[in-house]
């Protein structure tokens, strides 16, 4: 996934659209932020372009971003 991400426009676009996909499971939405929250964190903090895409994730996903932070 990292790769596609990096690989441009294209590789974002599908990436997207996997998301989306998961948007129809609320468990496997809600398992899919908290891992990028735990990711994001895993360094001891969360820098504003992981801040960014954790955004975009949950709002795609349709979950709230500060409920599944604290």
């Amino acid at each position: 996934m990292l790769d596609r991400a990096g690989g441009g426009r294209v590789g974002r676009s599908q990436l997207r659209k996997e998301v989306l996909e998961i948007a129809k499971d609320p468990e496997m939405a809600e398992a899919v932020v908290l891992t990028a929250l735990d990711v994001a964190e895993a360094d001891g903090e969360i820098e504003p372009a992981e801040q960014k895409v954790l955004e975009t994730l949950a709002k795609d996903l349709g979950l709230d971003l500060a409920r599944l932070a604290d």
